[in-house]
């Protein structure tokens, strides 16, 4: 078989003989490289941010994990959520370069560090809806506005839940965005921002 990478940070295995599949998912599943959440909001693409890039503002892989945890938390939106929702793709850049391909995500986060009262920085990361990239399909995501990094798993997770309640049937996320508009989604994530237990 052969091995490829895609550009959402995923592996593609072709090839492979029927028989050698069994085995191959279990070795698979051994080295925790046999996730099932392939294509949904579980699978976010992330930047390495601060971690390993010198050019990084943010922790960008640290928010991810934060968005998975946060989603795995809240009963509304774990129990069959991601199944539910169908192929979602989140992605993070933890600085302006679009490393994480922020701007091509249902949801797109990129990092920014903002003044505080007393003189230091704190992270925060700018929300972007409706961004596609795809056959006869490309578009920037619409930004929402900026949150801080302790309240953005909630605001996303917030995004994501209208989006099952009030989708019509087979509507995509960017086609959602344009039908309910920025300015209903933005007060959305504030007010599920506003409203997040402490991080």
């Amino acid at each position: 078989g052969t091995i490829r990478t895609t550009n959402d940070q995923n592996l593609v295995l072709q090839w492979i003989p029927a028989a050698a599949l069994p085995a191959l998912h279990a070795g698979l599943v051994e080295i925790e490289l046999g996730n099932p959440d392939v294509t949904s909001i579980n699978d976010v693409v992330s930047c390495p941010g601060m971690d390993y890039c010198s050019l990084a503002i943010t922790r960008s892989m640290g928010m991810a994990e934060r968005i998975r945890a946060h989603l795995a938390a809240h009963p509304e939106s774990s129990d069959g959520f991601a199944e539910r929702l169908g192929p979602f793709t989140v992605k993070i850049s933890g600085c302006p370069n679009s490393c994480g391909q922020h701007h091509v995500g249902d949801i797109g986060l990129t990092g920014h560090l903002a003044k505080t009262p007393d003189g230091g920085e704190r992270p925060f990361y700018s929300i972007l809806v409706g961004g596609a990239v795809g056959e006869g399909r490309a578009r920037i995501g619409k930004r929402l506005g900026r949150f801080a990094e302790e309240d953005t798993a909630a605001a996303i997770a917030a995004l994501a839940r209208v989006y099952e309640r009030e989708r019509q049937a087979g509507e995509s996320f960017p086609s959602f965005v344009d039908r309910v508009g920025e300015k209903r989604l933005s007060a959305i994530a504030a007010e599920a921002a506003a409203t997040a237990p402490p991080a």
